[in-house]
């Protein structure tokens, strides 16, 4: 599985802005390192462009500068997540989760479903689904999300069945 997640706040725009805003970005880093600004959109711009090596760097960069940002480690579980690293996915979507007390970015409970899944803990894999289709009824992949649900749950209860 991977995360396929293009509508969480990724700007839509043309491959020419897209290729000045990253050496905006890449120019604003190199003069100042701690430039917070042009992490954010090279992180933002790697997403889009689904180059997970770019992301994970960027974001591991973005963490240091703010640790207590949710969506800096949404971000890294992401990268972390399709770059096959679940371990290290599991524990950035944690922290991004701890920092979410106001569920605003509810696509954390969907990736870490998918993180949940990977290690075949289908029961909490189900209830991280639901618990983002409660928190994003509306959301564009929800007849997906609730398919996925839908095979969580069954595969949650195969699994109880073999352990019997």
């Amino acid at each position: 599985m991977r995360w396929h997640g293009s509508s969480w706040g990724v700007p839509k725009c043309g491959k020419t802005v897209l290729r000045k805003r990253n050496n905006h970005s890449a120019i604003a880093v190199e003069q100042d390192s701690k430039f917070l600004d042009g992490y954010v959109g090279l992180a933002y711009l790697a997403l889009q462009q689904k180059q997970w090596k770019a992301l994970a760097d960027t974001t591991e960069r973005l963490v240091e500068f703010a640790p207590n940002s949710a969506e800096f480690w949404f971000l890294n579980s992401v990268a972390s997540f399709n770059l096959g690293n679940t371990e290290q996915a599991e524990t950035s979507i944690g922290r991004g989760l701890r920092l979410d007390q106001g569920h605003q970015i509810p696509e954390m409970e969907y990736l870490y479903a998918l993180i949940l899944a990977n290690r075949h803990d289908y029961g909490s894999a189900a209830e991280r689904v639901s618990a983002y289709l409660r928190l994003a009824p509306r959301a564009r992949n929800a007849e997906a999300a609730q398919k996925l649900l839908a095979e969580f749950q069954e595969r949650a209860q195969d699994s109880s069945r073999v352990s019997r």
